[in-house]
C-alpha cells in the first residue's frame, strides 16, 4: 500500500531524518514519500464546481523562534499572535524572562508556507507548587485551506507537542470552540482531553482542551 500523509505522521520520527537549516530543525516529507515527488496536483473536493483540493507534495517541518528569520508567509499568516508573543513584558513583571515563542510550519522548498502551529510558552503561574513549571499555550493552528483534510495539521499539532516537551513543558493547552467540529476532532486525534469550565459565558462559546506532555512531579 503506498504510503500517504496520514500514514507519514505515525512516522514523523522514523524513517524521515531531522536535520537544521539555519536554526531551525526540520523534517523532509512528500505525500508519496519521496523527495523528488512531483509539484502539487488538484484533485476535486465535493461536486463539479466546488473547491479544489491540492494534493501534498514536498515539505519541510521547520521551527522557528523569536531568535530566527521567519517566512514573509509566516510573518503574514500569524501577524496577530507573533505581535502578542513579540511584545516585552513591563520590566517589574517576575516572568519577564521566562517567555518565549515557537512556531512550527510546514514549508515548501519553494518558501510556501502551507500551514503552522503558534505556541507561546512560559510559567503556569498562580501560587501552587508547579507554578514556576512550564506551560505551552497553543494561540493558533492553520492549514491554508487547499491543503486541509490531508493529515497535515495533525502532523503539525503533534510536531508541537514534541516541541513544548523539549522545552520543559508540564502541559499544553488552548481553546476550542464548540462548534468547530473539525478542530475538536484534531484535537482529541492528538490526545487533548476537553473540559467544559462554563464555556457558555464565553463569547464564543468553547471548551479548555488541555494535553499532558510529560509526568508531574509535585
Amino acid at each position: 500500500m503506498a504510503a500517504g500523509p496520514n500514514h507519514l505522521l505515525e512516522q514523523t520520527l522514523g524513517p524521515f531524518q531531522v536535520f537544521r537549516l539555519s536554526s531551525a530543525p526540520s523534517i523532509c516529507y512528500s505525500a508519496s514519500g519521496n523527495l523528488n515527488a512531483a509539484g502539487p496536483r488538484l484533485l476535486s473536493d465535493g461536486p463539479l464546481g466546488a473547491r479544489k483540493m491540492t494534493v501534498l507534495s514536498q515539505y519541510e517541518l521547520k521551527v522557528y523562534t523569536e531568535d530566527d528569520l521567519l517566512p514573509a508567509e509566516a510573518d503574514e499568516i500569524f501577524a496577530r499572535q507573533l505581535v502578542d508573543s513579540r511584545k516585552l513584558l513591563p520590566p517589574h513583571h517576575p516572568d519577564r524572562d521566562q517567555w518565549h515563542f515557537v512556531l512550527i510550519c510546514a514549508v515548501t522548498p519553494a518558501g510556501h508556507v502551507l500551514g503552522g502551529v503558534h505556541l507561546d510558552i512560559g510559567p503556569i503561574g498562580g501560587a501552587g507548587p508547579i507554578a514556576k513549571k512550564s506551560l505551552a499555550y497553543l494561540e493558533r493552528t492553520l492549514v491554508r485551506p487547499e491543503y486541509r483534510r490531508q493529515g497535515l495539521a495533525t502532523i503539525l499539532l503533534r510536531r508541537a507537542v514534541q516541541e513544548a516537551s523539549a522545552a520543559g513543558c508540564e502541559y499544553i493547552r488552548c481553546s476550542n470552540n464548540w462548534d468547530n467540529v473539525s478542530e475538536t476532532a484534531l484535537f482529541r486525534r492528538c490526545g487533548f482531553a476537553l473540559v467544559d469550565l462554563n464555556g457558555h459565558q464565553d463569547e464564543e462559546p468553547c471548551y479548555l482542551a488541555v494535553r499532558p506532555v510529560r509526568n508531574l512531579e509535585i
